[in-house]
């Protein structure tokens, strides 16, 4: 599976997870460098609250120590829950040894926890969102922010 910078990707089916996770080495020698979301809440001119989380879309850039699809954007729409959490707090690491993403009808889960063989614990990375798409960036690798 290659792509085209700048071209979403939307996944489908267990097979579009499965081809998306072989072509980038499941996430291994990688690194979230960004996450961005936006909830769909905002306040108007007037200073009332349109207070619905009715977008809940989440974007995670991922730069990969590989010469191919260095950097990866996954957007997740649909949020249901991320956590976020080192799971060792006492090291902050942030390297990502590998990556697992799952697909089922209810949804998708992207977590550096291999849940077939231990529930999540409230620790290191779970994404789990309606629907998942990816795009491959067409940048180098650099330590700036888009923020």
């Amino acid at each position: 599976m290659h792509s085209n910078a700048d071209i979403w990707h939307n996944m489908n089916n267990f097979d579009d997870v499965s081809d998306f996770m072989n072509s980038v080495d499941n996430f291994h020698d990688s690194c979230i460098k960004e996450l961005i979301y936006v909830s769909g809440s905002y306040v108007l001119p007037d200073l009332s609250m349109h207070a619905l989380n009715d977008m809940r879309k989440l974007r995670v850039i991922i730069q990969r120590q590989f010469a191919t699809m260095t950097t990866i954007e996954i957007e997740f729409s649909g949020l249901i829950k991320l956590i976020l959490q080192p799971a060792d707090p006492t090291r902050f690491t942030s390297e990502l040894l590998g990556i697992y993403m799952q697909y089922s009808e209810e949804g998708f889960v992207f977590s550096d926890i291999d849940l077939s063989k231990t529930d999540i614990k409230n620790n290191g990375i779970y994404i789990c969102a309606l629907s998942a798409r990816w795009r491959g960036i067409d940048t180098s690798p650099k330590n700036d922010s888009s923020l």
